[in-house]
């Protein structure tokens, strides 16, 4: 009796769940049992894990020596799917083969706007720009208040007040005056239909409120011990608390407290008030703000 005996292939990677991402590099990788130096193999990849559906099954590679246990898959195509399957076959009879386990091939965004350390105002214009590597369909925009930590969750809405985006940016956001306000601001963007596995963050940025002194004007006169009112309006309604200051040189330093802790949360568009006593810290110096 003749007994053939032939070696065994085992694909090691891609594994069972791996992500490959379209235009990357990834290893391809094998054992080889029982081949020698001269062992060939071919190396082919079934889109949808069916190696008997040519218009899905691709030859990444031939001449590929068995020993060498491993192929660098370069510029990976956009062929996105979920249940891919990769091939390594002997040459030499081609019977003699194993498949990967299903892995994807999923397309990449990348955040390039807002960059790290830039500063944006409540109701101001926030330039947001993203790329797409790879077919990623619709995408949504999320923002975080504290660098990623809360998840996320803060919504970006589009010119329609909906959440959907074009694959790819740019898209230039009005900050709503109830935008958290921090040096912490971090941006999402990612794949409506796979949030998952395909989304891209931006670096921090900070998002500021503003406010407008409206009283005293610069041309009020004040005599101590009498009720005054600073008034003021401001955007970003999570402003919190501010701090009123004033200056006896003119304004070179504000070191002088009013009130270190004054309210000034309500209505955005409203005039807010703080009633104050005038103290006796002129000494004849006229220059106070």
């Amino acid at each position: 009796f003749v007994i053939p005996i032939r070696g065994k292939l085992t694909v090691t990677r891609p594994a069972s769940g791996d992500i490959f991402r379209v235009n990357n590099t990834e290893a391809i990788n094998w054992n080889a049992t029982g081949f020698g130096g001269g062992d060939l193999v071919r190396i082919k990849f079934a889109k949808f894990g069916n190696f008997g559906d040519p218009p899905n099954t691709f030859t990444l590679a031939t001449n590929e020596n068995a020993i060498n246990q491993t192929f660098s898959w370069t510029n990976i195509p956009n062929n996105i799917t979920t249940t891919g399957k990769i091939r390594v076959e002997w040459q030499t009879n081609t019977t003699v083969f194993n498949d990967s386990d299903s892995f994807s091939i999923k397309g990449k965004l990348n955040v390039t706007a807002p960059a790290n350390g830039s500063v944006y105002y409540i109701n101001g214009s926030l330039p947001i720009n993203w790329t797409a590597t790879g077919t990623v369909g619709t995408t949504q925009l999320n923002y975080s208040a504290d660098g990623g930590v809360d998840g996320y969750n803060h919504s970006i809405l589009n010119d329609t007040g909906g959440t959907d985006f074009n694959e790819t940016g740019p898209y230039n956001w009005t900050v709503p005056d109830a935008t958290d306000i921090g040096s912490q601001i971090r941006l999402k963007v990612f794949s409506k239909n796979d949030a998952a596995n395909v989304s891209a963050v931006s670096g921090n940025f900070s998002v500021r409120g503003l406010l407008n002194l409206t009283a005293p004007d610069g041309n009020d006169i004040w005599q101590v011990n009498t009720t005054q009112n600073i008034t003021w309006t401001r955007q970003g309604s999570k402003m919190g608390n501010i701090a009123i200051y004033y200056s006896t040189n003119n304004g070179t330093s504000y070191t002088s407290t009013v009130n270190s802790s004054v309210n000034s949360t309500g209505d955005p568009g409203g005039t807010y008030k703080y009633s104050w006593t005038v103290t006796d810290v002129m000494s004849g110096n006229p220059a106070q703000k």
